[in-house]
């Protein structure tokens, strides 16, 4: 059996292929984690006949599961191989975060910023490297032509 990913975000879908000797019978088995009784639990496909490329079964992972989702190949309904999807829920983006009122920081007030913000920093930093490179290069010719005399 070979699928398409190892992780998907929940929602998501992805396809597994089980191979195995033409006309066999293929079914797919997928458990998944969850608290709701409704989504947690094991699930079986319908069987599929194997040919020269497989039997290719779709899943798609409910929105509401998270964590490791188990898939099962079953061959002429006996268990062949297994392989383990992380489904991941995805957080959308927050534009603009900001200090909890009770916080002692004025309500309505944003965070200080952090990282690097030194670009000119940067850029005159490389500019002296290049100076310096340079300054090198011209000593070793002047002392290398001054050898030649």
């Amino acid at each position: 059996m070979g699928c398409t990913v190892t992780t998907v975000a929940a929602g998501g879908s992805f396809s597994c292929t089980i191979t195995g000797p033409e006309g066999s019978k293929a079914q797919l088995q997928v458990t998944t984690p969850g608290g709701n009784a409704a989504i947690k639990g094991t699930v079986t496909s319908a069987a599929k006949t194997i040919r020269s490329a497989g039997a290719r079964f779709d899943v798609t992972v409910p929105e509401t599961v998270s964590g490791n989702v188990s898939v099962t190949a079953i061959v002429d309904g006996e268990a062949v191989s297994s392989a383990r999807i992380t489904s991941v829920r995805t957080v959308s983006a927050v534009s603009e975060v900001r200090a909890p009122a009770d916080a002692g920081a004025p309500s309505g007030s944003t965070l200080s910023a952090t990282g690097f913000d030194g670009g000119a920093m940067a850029l005159g930093a490389g500019f002296l490297l290049v100076a310096g490179a340079a300054s090198v290069v011209i000593a070793a010719r002047r002392s290398s032509a001054g050898d030649r005399s």
